[in-house]
């Protein structure tokens, strides 16, 4: 009984890192929005950090 769960775990796990290799694999390119939303955060890192503005 022990070993079945263990088989079980094993596949469950197994089954969840071919799950986020499938998703890292197939990323799409950022959209519009992700692309200013990421710009905006660097430029105020960057005002945060006393740098200047991008």
């Amino acid at each position: 009984m022990e070993s079945a769960i263990m088989s079980l775990g094993v596949l469950a796990v197994l089954v969840t890192v071919g799950w986020v290799i499938e998703l890292l694999v197939h990323r799409q390119p950022p959209t519009r929005m992700e692309r200013l939303i990421a710009s905006q955060i660097q430029r105020s890192a960057a005002v945060i950090r006393g740098g200047r503005e991008v």
